[in-house]
């Protein structure tokens, strides 16, 4: 597979996959805008102007673009992303049983399924456009964060009841969430960290 690459000096990465029917050059102008703060990677789907073969599967495209990001970007990366995707998509599931059995109708887990993927929903994927750190979270942090969130959601969890459950998890989602307003490394930051150590030393193993 081709693979267009602006800004390669740069550790913050950003790929901009063009849809069928297009090719590289339909980002080319936003990757030039974007290439002085960014590594901007535009993969050349197989089969689409530009590329060097006929097109193949998704499948195979999808697994050299991935290949690619191991090697220069971050190791493992779409591996953790796929990982809390898919604690995201559980926990959405469990969602669904405790709106239809009602919260004392299923098992305490359920709950702590459905917290864990609230957990990745609030700290991670949600951003704060209006606040100077977390509307702009450098790559380090985000490794950072990711890497926490999964220790996190790796973690066995004992709770007497849903209510305990849900106190804990929105308790650690309100420090995770001041912390992401934090400068990366701060004083301030280090102090959320060792409140959310604590808090996990309470009820998690």
């Amino acid at each position: 597979m081709k693979i267009q690459e602006y800004g390669t000096e740069h550790k913050n990465a950003i790929l901009l996959l063009h849809g069928g029917g297009l090719s590289w050059w339909n980002y080319r102008e936003a990757a030039k805008l974007l290439q002085g703060e960014y590594h901007v990677i535009l993969p050349i789907l197989d089969g689409h102007s530009g590329s060097d073969r006929p097109f193949t599967t998704i499948e195979e495209n999808a697994a050299e673009i991935i290949s690619f990001l191991d090697e220069h970007v971050e190791h493992g990366w779409v591996d953790k992303v796929n990982k809390a995707k898919n604690l995201v998509r559980r926990g959405r599931e469990a969602a669904d049983q405790i709106n239809i059995l009602g919260d004392d109708g299923v098992p305490v887990s359920y709950h702590i399924s459905f917290w864990k993927s609230e957990l990745i929903d609030f700290a991670f994927l949600q951003q704060d456009a209006f606040d100077d750190i977390d509307a702009l979270t450098p790559m380090e942090r985000q490794k950072f964060m990711l890497d926490l969130l999964l220790e996190i959601c790796d973690r066995e969890f004992e709770f007497e009841d849903f209510e305990q459950c849900r106190s804990f998890f929105k308790e650690l989602i309100n420090d995770l969430r001041q912390m992401n307003y934090t400068k990366f490394h701060s004083e301030e930051f280090e102090q959320y960290n060792q409140t959310i150590t604590k808090l996990l030393e309470e009820y998690g193993k």
